[in-house]
């Protein structure tokens, strides 16, 4: 599994908990956020072309308005990653801090 690689305790139940805050806010279990990311890739898509990459940044902006500390957030966001890393996905790593505009697709 993949939270038993974590040796701390304090670190498990962190992570534990932010896939869960993470889940819910995709309306996902973690099976389906797997499944989801690796039909993606098997389709040949980018990573801007990923719906990983718009569910990350829709939560990374909903933790930028969170009352939140940046420490926290960053601890979410490591847990999450762990997580598709795990099952070698990878993540659309962000700037937290950041404020993120809504995915735009490209225009010719």
């Amino acid at each position: 599994m993949w939270i038993g690689k974590h040796n701390r305790n304090w670190t498990t139940g962190n992570y534990l908990s932010a896939l869960n805050e993470y889940r819910n806010f995709t309306n996902k279990n973690p099976t389906q956020l797997i499944e989801n990311a690796r039909e993606d890739i098997k389709a040949g898509k980018l990573m801007d072309e990923r719906q990983i990459l718009e569910e990350f940044l829709r939560y990374v902006a909903f933790l930028n308005t969170a009352k939140i500390v940046p420490n926290t957030k960053r601890l979410k966001i490591t847990g999450i990653a762990s997580f598709f890393t795990n099952f070698y996905i990878d993540v659309p790593i962000s700037r937290i801090n950041m404020p993120i505009e809504p995915l735009v697709k490209y225009q010719i």
